[in-house]
């Protein structure tokens, strides 16, 4: 009897947390729409798709993104890669060199690091956009946020 218990309880829970993907098949939403509702900063990965080539590169600090991203991208994750310094913003224009060697030419919310290299001339911010994150993907705890697309000066 506890053991059916369990189960019922079980089968309720993943029903509840089920729902989302429901909605989606019930009422036939779009691709766009679905990762709209349930992925942040998705507004940003649509404007790059839409407006950047191949001759681009975007810096990512957000991994998930590398996902939908349709252009050429590299993922900075601090700890496990070395071609970017990212230790210490002092020298900045030789993060500039690491970042044109790696053929960057837009940033994607690198933190302060982005502000830095806007405020040393380097890069200039190039577009703004309102979105939401993510804090649990479990419980669509979400966050508005200003995320900012960074452009590298082409003149340096």
């Amino acid at each position: 009897m506890s053991a059916t218990i369990c189960i019922l309880i079980g089968i309720g829970i993943q029903s509840i947390f089920s729902l989302n993907y429901m909605k989606y098949h019930i009422l036939k939403e779009t691709r766009d729409t679905f990762y709209s509702r349930n992925i942040g900063y998705y507004n940003v990965v649509q404007w790059i798709n839409k407006n950047l080539t191949s001759s681009d590169r975007i810096l990512t600090p957000i991994r998930y993104l590398n996902y939908l991203i349709e252009v050429p991208y590299f993922y900075l994750k601090d700890s496990s890669q070395i071609l970017i310094d990212t230790d210490s913003l002092a020298g900045s224009e030789k993060i500039y060199n690491q970042l044109k060697s790696q053929n960057i030419t837009h940033l994607i919310n690198w933190a302060n690091h982005s502000d830095i290299l806007v405020d040393s001339g380097l890069f200039n911010e190039f577009m703004r956009f309102n979105t939401v994150s993510f804090q649990s993907r479990t419980l669509s705890d979400t966050t508005n946020e200003l995320a900012t697309l960074q452009i590298i000066h082409k003149d340096k």
